[in-house]
């Protein structure tokens, strides 16, 4: 499906049979047949050539948002990490502040903050995935836990290659 996707994006100027913002105000709201596939909208434009340009705006922005969450939370995971401590215990924090705010308001949130716009929403998006972990769901990579706190507890924790830590 995916792939499908991506073909129909890039080919979408060779797929399509009309103009998609070609308004043609004779031809509003015409059934689908053979001049157009999935008929027209209120304006008489190609429905089926908007669905085939749109591919490419739905592509854009689901790459970029997934690719944003994925950096933003690297970082974050990579600070609480490397530095460890009480830098990671504030950062938890704050994470654990965001998680109390439902998605969709958090996201609203932030745009009105950064304003109206595509990458505005991208980057709401983007916080929002992140903060939910969405983007550790698709990508499997899940908190462990820091180095210095494994080196502490001595109760073994389980992994799918057997036991980790002291065992004693």
């Amino acid at each position: 499906l995916v792939c499908l996707l991506v073909v129909v994006a890039v080919f979408a100027g060779h797929i399509a049979r009309h103009n998609p913002y070609q308004v043609r105000a004779m031809q509003r709201l015409q059934a689908p047949g053979s001049a157009f596939w999935f008929g027209t909208d209120d304006f008489g434009r190609d429905v089926f050539s908007r669905v085939m340009y749109g591919a490419r705006v739905s592509l854009y922005v689901g790459v970029l948002t997934v690719g944003f969450a994925i950096v933003i939370g690297s970082v974050i995971g990579a600070l609480a990490a490397f530095l460890g401590g009480g830098v990671d215990n504030v950062l938890m924090r704050i994470m654990d502040v965001l998680l109390v705010f439902p998605a969709l308001v958090l996201a609203i949130a932030i745009v009105t903050v950064l304003g109206a716009g595509l990458i505005n929403a991208q980057i709401a998006i983007g916080l929002v995935a992140r903060n939910r972990g969405l983007v550790s769901r698709v990508t499997g990579l899940e908190r462990q836990g820091s180095p210095a706190r494994q080196s502490t507890d001595s109760r073994p924790t389980t992994h799918p290659s057997g036991p980790v830590g002291p065992t004693t």
